[in-house]
């Protein structure tokens, strides 16, 4: 809440809200109101030549209400502020009741007044005590009044008792006015920082839940999808060293194939769990560095060959060669090794893989595209979905941990760049990776561009003719 003159003269009177409560500010304001209050009544009543017992009455109140304001405003010391409070106000009405002509008299506004502060700084368990007490000391005051009106002084004349009556109400209407805006204030700042508090409240809750969501998917993935590789290898393992010596060399090979494959597929799946628990505790970093593309995805095709050779896919391969890129190697290498393993995953026997690189309008795109089983719209506005996994079986029923576009999305954004995915079910995919050069840490990403390559896709073997 911005700084006024009006609210920086509140906090010098009242206090700060980093030194006092919300009730303390509150009292210090009534002790300061009593003060001035009663001050300016004593001038008035000197003005008007009153009786002499209102007079000591009067500056009695006044030191009282100024040694009460020093020692809870400036040395914090109000333990026993709001009985004193309490009794000095009864003392001044009771005396101001007698010697003000009582009802017919300015003290009915002060009664007031003074009813309004203690019912707002005295605690929920004094308020009722409080006010059942005025109402009994107006009523006794009133009675008295009536079977005993002798005991009353009188006003000199009506022009006396109208004075007297009309500063009364003009002053308490601004200082009322004053408490009222103080506690308004008050309230307001103690609002915002309420809601301050609540909105952190309510991040640190989001960010639990997902830290939570986070655990469940990861302990889901563990007790998936690699429990079925890990008894796959088990199983194959068995099985050939029961029945070793009855295999020809071929059926060996075979089957140690299929254990290295078992073994790659869970590789994979791990490096993908330490690379996405890494990104969902924020502590993958961005490493710049220069480095040649068209190198790095000649490695990744090489580290995924043996992958598609067991199921007869060919890979064709587009590059240039350019300058060095510079960006982080790590990161667009694992994005390249997740685009080529669900590549390789959703293209059916004998299948084709195109990977391409060039350079467009200062971007670097790299895309790999497939004629395998495809996804519908559905499923491919899943993936750009935050809070679903897509979980699809390959043309085998191979299985997948639904992690893997996910984390080329999640890596996609550290690069600053665009991932786009074009797939027909039943034709194959498309996906195009474009990411700058020099790329930053952060930085806001469409994860859906629109990016249209200038030159045509590379057309696959028709292997349906």
């Amino acid at each position: 809440m911005p700084h006024t003159p009006c609210s920086n003269f509140q906090e010098t009177i009242v206090g700060s809200r980093n030194e006092f409560s919300l009730n303390s500010r509150i009292l210090n304001g009534a002790f300061f109101v009593g003060f001035i209050l009663t001050v300016n009544g004593e001038i008035f009543n000197w003005f008007f030549n009153f009786s002499p017992l209102i007079h000591a009455v009067m500056i009695f109140g006044g030191l009282s209400y100024a040694g009460l304001y020093y020692f809870s405003r400036f040395r914090k010391q109000n333990k026993y502020s709001k009985p004193f409070l309490f009794i000095n106000s009864v003392l001044i009405i009771s005396t101001g009741w007698f010697t003000m002509d009582g009802i017919n008299g300015s003290v009915p506004t002060l009664f007031i007044l003074a009813s309004v502060v203690f019912l707002t700084v005295f605690p929920r368990r004094y308020r009722i005590l409080s006010a059942v007490t005025l109402v009994g000391l107006l009523g006794a005051l009133f009675l008295i009044q009536v079977y005993f009106p002798g005991l009353f002084d009188k006003y000199p004349s009506d022009k006396e008792r109208i004075a007297d009556i009309l500063f009364s109400i003009t002053f308490s209407i601004v200082l009322l006015s004053f408490f009222i805006l103080a506690l308004k204030n008050s309230y307001e700042t103690e609002r915002e920082i309420v809601l301050e508090q609540k909105a952190e409240l309510d991040a640190a809750h989001q960010k639990l839940v997902e830290v939570n969501e986070t655990k469940e998917r990861l302990y889901s993935v563990i007790a998936h999808d690699l429990r079925s590789p890990f008894q796959s290898i088990h199983g194959f393992a068995d099985f050939l060293l029961e029945y070793r010596q009855t295999f020809t060399p071929e059926e060996t090979e075979k089957y140690l194939n299929l254990i290295k494959k078992s073994a790659e597929d869970t590789l994979g799946l791990l490096e993908n769990l330490l690379d996405w628990t890494r990104y969902q505790q924020g502590i993958l970093e961005v490493q710049i560095e220069a480095f040649s593309l068209s190198d790095l995805i000649n490695d990744v095709v090489a580290l995924v060959t043996p992958a598609a050779e067991l199921k007869d896919i060919t890979f064709q391969v587009y590059t240039e060669k350019s300058e060095s890129v510079h960006s982080d190697r790590n990161i667009i290498q694992a994005i390249l090794r997740n685009l080529l393993s669900n590549a390789i995953k959703y293209t059916s026997h004998a299948g084709h893989i195109v990977v391409r690189y060039f350079v467009q309008n200062g971007q670097f795109v790299v895309e790999v595209a497939d004629d395998g089983i495809g996804m519908s719209e559905e499923q491919v506005q899943r993936i750009f979905s935050p809070d679903k996994t897509v979980r699809k079986k390959g043309p085998r029923s191979e299985s997948g941990a639904g992690l893997g576009l996910k984390l080329c999305l999640d890596f996609t954004e550290k690069l600053k760049g665009n991932l786009q995915i074009r797939s027909v079910q039943n034709q194959g995919t498309s996906v195009i990776l474009t990411f700058p050069d020099e790329a930053g840490v952060t930085g806001g990403v469409s994860r859906l561009s629109q990016f249209q390559p200038e030159e045509s896709s590379p057309a696959f073997p028709d292997k349906r003719d």
